[in-house]
């Protein structure tokens, strides 16, 4: 991933798509192309739509009718040609960070027992959500953009972003379920994680037969970043250099971090914790644990924030 606003442009090509065309420019994650990948369309400036796009293999590529993930994309990717310029983030965590075959066992436990997604995870000992947003944090910083408007109803993807010092106006993306499965699984995201989703998008309606189909999974690649010596650029004001706010430091610090430069955790310094995916994931549970410490600070006492 190139830094700052230096972003390759060997890969720039026309895509077609809905019969108009539209110059794109992609690259990989940084870290390495098994996390994911960015496209900009057009020229982009601060301000400008952005979908962070988790993979779901049985919506995008099967065109599964049991969730809305493919329906998001679609919308989204429709205001960005309309547009002219926008970005998508597109993050292999399939399953909600779990992987296909754990989504296939959820639905199986769904089908059995009538719970919700997030219900049947925990049956199987999983997080309902173990996704992280870090690289994509990382990859819109190093785009140099300070403002975007986010295509989400999913505040997890919302406030890591305002921590970091991008400002965001949220956009939603209401899709009416098409049949009950839809209705239902909506109706989870609102209730178990807090999506905006309205209440009367997500009214019972007729019931409808669903099917689920599974997949191999090809494994996540565990891999840590090398640390280097943060380098300022231009972009950073030297005042802010001296005494950088918590937002601000983060922001250095995720930006200047060499993620493309990794090594493999030998089995003494694997983390302790199950579920850690490397320094990533470590990371992006420190940038979730600052962001809640120092708002709790604001809004508890008058005193300004510190980073550790």
């Amino acid at each position: 991933m190139t830094t700052g606003s230096q972003f390759r442009t060997d890969t720039v090509h026309r895509l077609t798509r809905k019969g108009h065309q539209l110059k794109v420019r992609v690259d990989d994650l940084p870290g390495g192309a098994e996390y994911g990948f960015i496209l900009v369309a057009g020229d982009i400036a601060d301000g400008c739509l952005v979908r962070i796009h988790s993979r779901c293999v049985y919506g995008d590529v099967l065109g599964s009718e049991d969730c809305d993930c493919a329906a998001q994309l679609d919308r989204s990717l429709d205001l960005i040609q309309a547009e002219g310029s926008g970005v998508l983030i597109y993050l292999e965590q399939e399953g909600r960070g779990a992987g296909l075959v754990a989504k296939a066992r959820g639905k199986n436990v769904q089908e059995h027992t009538g719970v919700d997604t997030f219900s049947a995870y925990r049956a199987l000992d999983l997080a309902p959500d173990s996704r992280d947003y870090l690289l994509a944090i990382v990859a819109l910083l190093r785009l140099d953009l300070e403002s975007v408007r986010l295509l989400t109803n999913n505040p997890e993807k919302i406030r890591p972003l305002q921590y970091v010092g991008i400002r965001v106006e949220v956009q939603p993306l209401l899709i009416s379920p098409p049949n009950e499965e839809v209705r239902q699984y909506l109706e989870a995201k609102r209730l178990e994680r807090g999506h905006r989703i309205p209440e009367e998008l997500t009214a019972p309606a007729a019931e409808s037969d669903r099917q689920s189909q599974s997949m191999p999974l090809v494994g996540y690649a565990f891999r840590a970043p090398r640390w280097r010596t943060p380098k300022f650029s231009s972009r950073w004001d030297p005042r802010r250099r001296a005494q950088p706010g918590p937002e601000r430091a983060v922001a250095i610090t995720l930006r200047e971090t060499d993620f493309d430069t990794v090594s493999v955790w030998e089995d003494d310094d694997r983390p302790a914790a199950s579920g850690l995916r490397g320094v990533r994931a470590w990371l992006w549970q420190e940038l979730k644990r600052r962001w809640s410490a120092d708002r709790a600070q604001r809004f508890g006492s008058h005193a300004s924030p510190r980073i550790a």
